[in-house]
């Protein structure tokens, strides 16, 4: 989900300066560090 959201976003912003292929990849690329972040922080203690 976070990868989408920030895939998102990223294609948003790239739409409005005019690089939205790019910013899209780097918003995904983005998203998927921020799950995995999120996924440890949940289940760290386990």
């Amino acid at each position: 989900m976070t990868i989408v959201v920030c895939a998102a976003v990223g294609f948003g912003v790239g739409t409005l300066v005019g690089a939205a292929a790019p910013l899209a990849v780097a918003g995904g690329f983005v998203g998927l560090v921020l799950g995995f972040v999120l996924v440890y922080s949940r289940f760290k203690n386990i």
